[in-house]
């Protein structure tokens, strides 16, 4: 068992899956934003505003109005569950933030699942390296059903169920972050025809933990159990990575460095695009700190903002796996469902999300403190 400080480099969004609603659900003011307590609400309109509240709701209009015909002094305070700095700009026309993951207390939380699912994608895209020989078929990557489907290659590396999955031997914790969130506007930097743009009506109020805080986690190999199962039919012979815990963070860093090595190769022909110069620049400076890393340190991308890329690692893109241009371009249709006549003149993927400031989204390192 190793205590690993968690440092987040830049954003992190791990969603709860809501979408919260503006002016009924969460307010905003003087750059600060909170989730509206529905208790502390009802406490001041009294009983006999609910079906005034409730006609807020299904209009869409503002509950701060309402509150403030009966108390005209209220604060934002007066009926927060919680408080967020609001970092976001021009958001006039946003009417939904994306909640962040929370703990039972309240507390902004990177799941270990999330991390663990990071882990898991540098990890595959290091053994293909290693130990894929042969092109994938259609029925690799496909199921009956023509959906993209990579349960195949899977149960291949890790294991042909649950119960005989190889990553059963790690097990990572919660990462709870004891700071108050902050609202960016996640924005989308798009190739078009007459260059590279953002895309502000493509916006999205994001609930984030911010940069340059830290916690820590529990992260355990288990070696005993590894090696009493060393040997057997259904535990794949490819684990040399779970030897020690800095011959994991060395996969995980390589595969971080080798990601984002090839999207400054990707831009590399709009390099003098001032939206992409500022965008490789914070390539570079991540691709830095990967290489600065220490023996049991490493840097992966956890969720909101990773894209395609960031979840897949992009394997599919190579060559070596797949061949076929049939195959390649059924995955971008269903990647692309319904556009992909309209986009078949831009490479996939073409969009890449950060937030209102040009930073890029969802990096942390992780670094073992101690047993």
């Amino acid at each position: 068992m190793k205590i690993c400080k968690v440092t987040t480099l830049t954003s992190v969004h791990t969603g709860s899956g809501r979408h919260l609603q503006k002016d009924t659900e969460f307010i905003t003011g003087n750059d600060r934003a909170v989730v509206i307590d529905d208790r502390k609400v009802l406490n001041i309109i009294g009983k006999d505003n609910i079906d005034n509240w409730i006609a807020c709701i299904n209009r869409g209009s503002s509950l701060m109005d309402l509150i403030r015909t009966i108390k005209p002094n209220v604060e934002l305070d007066d009926v927060a569950l919680r408080g967020m700095d609001l970092i976001a700009s021009n958001i006039t026309n946003s009417r939904t933030l994306k909640e962040q993951m929370l703990s039972g207390g309240e507390i902004p939380i990177i799941p270990g699942s999330s991390i663990k699912g990071s882990i898991r994608t540098a990890i595959l895209n290091y053994l293909l390296a290693q130990y894929q020989k042969t092109p994938f078929h259609h029925e690799d990557v496909f199921n009956r059903r023509e959906k993209i489907d990579d349960k195949t290659i899977m149960q291949k590396y890790f294991g042909n169920s649950p119960n005989n999955d190889l990553l059963r031997f790690l097990t990572i914790g919660d990462a709870l972050f004891d700071y108050e969130t902050w609202v960016c506007n996640v924005l989308s930097m798009n190739k078009v025809r007459n260059g590279i743009r953002m895309e502000p009506g493509l916006g999205q109020l994001t609930e984030c933990i911010p940069d340059s805080v830290e916690t820590e986690i529990r992260i355990n190999i288990n070696h005993k159990q590894l090696d009493l199962n060393a040997g057997k039919k259904y535990l794949t012979n490819h684990f040399e990575f779970l030897q020690s815990y800095n011959s994991l963070f060395d996969v995980i860093n390589a595969h971080s460095g080798k990601v984002l090595e090839a999207e400054l190769l990707f831009w590399e022909d709009e390099k003098d695009d001032e939206l992409v110069a500022d965008y490789l620049e914070k390539l570079q400076l991540m691709i830095d700190i990967i290489k600065a890393c220490k023996p049991g340190e490493c840097v992966l991308r956890v969720g909101h903002g990773s894209g395609w890329l960031g979840m897949t690692g992009g394997w599919a893109k190579d060559d070596k796996y797949i061949p076929d241009p049939e195959i390649w371009n059924a995955i971008v249709d269903k990647a692309r469902p319904g556009n992909r006549s309209k986009y078949s003149e831009y490479p996939f993927p073409k969009t890449r999300r950060m937030d209102n400031y040009g930073e890029l989204l969802g990096f942390i390192k992780l670094a073992v403190v101690t047993d």
